[in-house]
Order: structure tokens, then sequence, then C-alpha cells
């Protein structure tokens, strides 16, 4: 815009402060970026998108180089601030100038930086265009658009407009920052990139199964996704599932699943989405058309449920496997997955837990009506373990290790129990970081003094990383929603596991030591052992059972 030429059709206010700012000079005390900005500043756009500079009468560039650069505001409809700084944050902060300071002592190349925090990817994934060619027609295409409104017949009949209806004048200088297709705004840019790298991923076509995952995926159990998605890909073909992983990382290994089921990592092409992600999982939901979604201990797909469930339970069934859910010691379920149970029960077509104990929880603790049981199906934990023999172990006394998160509960507390019934055992303690909120109703609990053949051995990341050649055998005291995936990753370290629920789901009244210390020596009489578990079986008799219950048709 001319600031000095003919009146603009939004009248001679905002004209007249835009070019009594341009002819301003440096205010005393200002640096002399102020002199190299000035003709970068687009004093019109600034003044109508921030009314409140023209209402306290500032100059527009001595505020953003005061305030207005560190609140995030533009000072052209081509300069993201906000955008700029996250791109060259060092550099920026190294220079001591405002975003467009250093953009212009830079030299002021053509596209200084995307609108929008995934305008690039946007562009070049989906648009086909560089950073440049976007700059270049978003510039060209907002210019237009700008003269017709400042001078052109489209703002000469609003201008008439407002004389009849002054409401539509309102917003006039509002305008001035009109956002043009498809960079409207960040959450707009993000969402139709995400969704289509996201389609991409799922290879551009349509999956009658899709498979919502959560939790990062440990590098040897299989979990409950494994499960359903190999269940799945045999009754339905390897070519009709999709697994849309919403938590980061998600690096799946080329055996992970069966060949043929795509993978879409969600999570980590959506790193940069601040918002919307539940709309863009909805969106992305729709598009490949399933029949059945089984959404698999993932937090998103329950938000998403909140706000877009109506949508999508009338496109698809829909199924929720849920997180194990436990008693806690004041006598409520524990978890973050209950709260949902009002939110989602009449949306899905059916609700999944681990254990028959936890089916029987959830009737109770929300008065589920008979009518209503047949939609709560159980799909067993894990299949069968096979019996592990004890390793040979030139130690001279047996070795037992246990690990857990840090926290002075029932868990350890059996462990150290165990330890003082056995004197004659080494017991090696890891732990592994995290779990505080999870076992906050355990701080009332007292944890008993450490027993003289304990040994704390510190941190590990995961089950995954105990040195075997310290242990002869493991003692689990895992709470039952915790074991799944545990004894899986056992499995695949080789060495013998006994185990004792301290879930009062399960157990009820407190684990007897003694009798668990005389299990574990059953392991060092010759007498193998295995974790507790269901079959493959029986995991394929609920999963029949939970498709018919759901009209689903296997491919023949």
């Amino acid at each position: 815009m001319a600031d000095d030429g003919p009146v603009a059709h939004y009248g001679e206010e905002l004209h007249r402060n835009a070019l009594a700012a341009k002819l301003n000079p440096r205010p005393e005390g200002l640096p002399d970026e102020y002199d190299l900005i000035k003709p970068h500043f687009d004093f019109a756009y600034y003044l109508a998108l921030y009314p409140d500079i023209g209402l306290k009468n500032l100059d527009p560039v001595a505020h953003y180089i005061l305030a207005g650069a560190n609140e995030g505001r533009n000072p052209s409809p081509f300069f993201a601030t906000r955008t700029y700084r996250e791109l060259h944050r060092d550099e920026v902060e190294a220079s001591g100038l405002t975003p467009l300071g250093h953009w212009v002592a830079a030299g002021a190349p053509p596209a200084p930086a995307p609108l929008y925090r995934n305008a690039d990817a946007l562009g070049r994934d989906v648009l086909g265009l560089d950073r440049t060619e976007m700059a270049t027609i978003h510039r060209e295409t907002y210019g237009d658009i700008r003269a017709r409104l400042e001078q052109g017949t489209l703002g000469e009949m609003v201008r008439k407009a407002t004389a009849i209806e002054p409401l539509i004048g309102a917003g006039w200088e509002a305008a001035l920052g009109v956002r043009l297709l498809p960079l409207a705004n960040d959450a707009l840019v993000s969402r139709i990139w995400l969704t289509s790298a996201a389609q991409a991923a799922a290879e551009w076509r349509r999956a009658r199964i899709v498979v919502v995952a959560g939790r990062a995926l440990p590098d040897l159990a299989p979990d409950r996704t494994d499960r359903a998605v190999r269940d799945l890909a045999a009754r339905f073909g390897a070519a009709n599932v999709v697994v849309i992983a919403t938590q980061d990382p998600f690096d799946v290994p080329q055996d992970r699943f069966p060949r043929g089921v795509r993978t879409v990592p969600f999570g980590r092409l959506s790193v940069t989405v601040n918002r919307d992600r539940e709309r863009a999982l909805a969106e992305l939901l729709r598009s490949l058309r399933p029949e059945l979604i089984l959404g698999t201990d993932s937090d998103l797909m329950l938000d998403t449920l909140q706000i877009h469930g109506k949508v999508l339970a009338d496109v698809a069934r829909i199924a929720i496997h849920c997180p194990g859910i436990a008693v806690s010691h004041l006598g409520g379920l524990s978890g973050g997955w209950p709260r949902h149970v009002y939110r989602h029960f009449d949306l899905v077509s059916a609700l999944c837990v681990d254990r028959p104990e936890e089916r029987a929880a959830l009737i109770d603790a929300f008065l589920i009506p008979e009518a209503q049981h047949a939609k709560l199906h159980v799909l067993p934990p894990h299949p069968d373990l096979p019996a592990t023999p004890l390793p040979t172990s030139e130690a001279e006394r047996p070795r037992i290790g246990w690990a857990d998160r840090e926290l002075p509960d029932a868990r350890r507390a059996l462990a150290y129990r165990v330890a003082l019934e056995m004197p004659d055992c080494d017991f090696h303690v890891w732990t592994i970081p995290g779990g505080v909120a999870a076992g906050a109703s355990h701080r009332l609990l007292k944890l008993p003094a450490k027993p003289e053949n304990v040994t704390l051995e510190g941190e590990i990341d995961s089950l995954s990383d105990l040195p075997l050649d310290r242990i002869d055998a493991f003692l689990d005291t895992a709470r039952g929603h915790d074991r799944a995936g545990l004894h899986m990753v056992l499995a695949g370290i080789g060495r013998p596991v006994i185990a004792a629920s301290t879930d009062p789901l399960e157990c009820g009244d407190e684990a007897d030591a003694e009798t668990l210390a005389h299990q574990v020596r059953s392991i060092f009489d010759g007498n193998a052992v295995a974790a507790p578990a269901g079959t493959p079986e029986a995991y394929g008799a609920a999963m029949a059972n939970l498709l018919a219950a759901l009209d689903m048709e296997p491919a023949t």
C-alpha cells in the first residue's frame, strides 16, 4: 500500500495514522534498528490488526522493537515473527535484534520464513512448492485482494454498505489481515499437511480395520496392539489393516506386524502440531472409511472420541481396549481411563478389558445395567509363556532379580518380605524411573526396612536392560494391569519368573510372602516355573466373540 496515495475505502483515520507513522523520525533512545526495519514495515497493517497501538498513539516501529516482537506481533502480512524466531532462535538472540531486524540485516531474502509452523511441509509435500514459490504466490494473491479492498470496486461496495449498516464497517480494518487458503492459520496448515502425510503413510488406500495404538511399543514385548493386529490381519487380510500410532516415538521393526499391514506414525508426524490433533485424527479415521476402529491404550483416541465421537460412530464401529485398571487402597478404581467410561459408553460398540475381574469391577463401579453387559468384553492380556529352565550359574548363592518403579508401595514391600523369608538368597533390586503420579495413592503405605540380603543396584530404563549375568531368576510382584507386557519382556530375557499379584482385584488380601518364597525356592530345586497366562486359543476365541458381537465378517 502506498500510505501517501489516495485515501483507501476503509477511511481517512487509518490512512492518516499510517501516513503519520511512516513519516515519524526515530524516537530518541531507540537503536539504529529502527531505521533498518522501517522500510519493511506495513504501517496500515500493523495499526489495523493491533488497534491498541493506534488508541495509545504509539509509534508502530518503536512498539515492535520494544514490545511487539516479544509479543509475537507481525510487522507485515508476509513476515511471521514467532515462526522466524523459532527457526533462527540462536542467531536472533546472538544478534540482539528483533526477528525482523535479523532478517533485514541478513540481506532480506525473498522468503524470510514460513508464515506458519508446517507451511514449508505443506508446500513441499502437498502443493509441490518450495518456500520462495509459496511466498511469491501468497504475496501476489494478498496484494491483489488488498488492492481491491483499498481502491477497487470491492472496497467501494463495502464502504457504501457501511453507510446503510454501520456494523458492516466495524471490522473493516481487520480486512487487511485477510487469511488466504491454504495459509489461513496455523491449525489449518498443520491439519492439512498432517492429514496428507498420514494418508501417504497409509498408501492412499482405505482400510477395513484401523487399530489406534497409544503407548510407545516396547522392544521385546508383544502388547495389546501386537496381539490385536496379528489376529485381525489373519482374519481380514493384512492389506486391510492399518495401525495408527498416536505416541512418539514409533519405530516399527520390519517383522513387528504381518507383512502388508500399514503403519501410520501419527505421533511422530504431529510433534509440531500444537492444536487440533484430535480433529486431524478424526479426519484421518473418516477418510480411511473403516468398518472397525479399535483403540488400544491411546489417550489421544479417547480425547478424540470426546470431541468427535458422534461423527466417528456414524461411520464405523468403535471398540476400545482399555489399559488395565486396579482398585486403589481407598477403594476406588485407579488409572487414567475410567473417567472416560461414562463419556464414551453409549458411543462405542464395545469396551474391552484384560481380565474378568476388571469387567466385574466396571459393572459394579459404574452400575452398568444387565442389558448393557454384552458391550463389555475380555481380551486375555497375553499368550502362554514357556516354562524357562534355570540357567547355569557359578554364583555361590541363588540370585533373584526384581525391578519396578521407585514407589513405597505393596509391590516393593512384598519383595522385601520375600527376601526376609529367604536369607540364604541374594536379591538384586533395580528401579525404573517414572510412575510417581500413578502411585500417589500408595504414599499411605510405609515401606519395610531393607533386608540385608537386598542390594540396590540403581536405575535401568526398562526390563530389557537387566544385566542377565547377575540374576538367575526374576521375582514379579506387579499389579495385574502392569503384567501383560511385563511377562513377555521377561520371557524374552530367558529367566524363570515367579509372579504374585498385589492387585486387590486378584488377590483380595495381602499376598503371602511365605508361599511366594516357597515358589521361588522351587526354581532352585529343579522345577521350572512360568508366569500364569492365557493361551493364544483363548485370545482368538475372545476376539472372535467380539467380532461376532460387532457383526464383523472376516475375509473369505
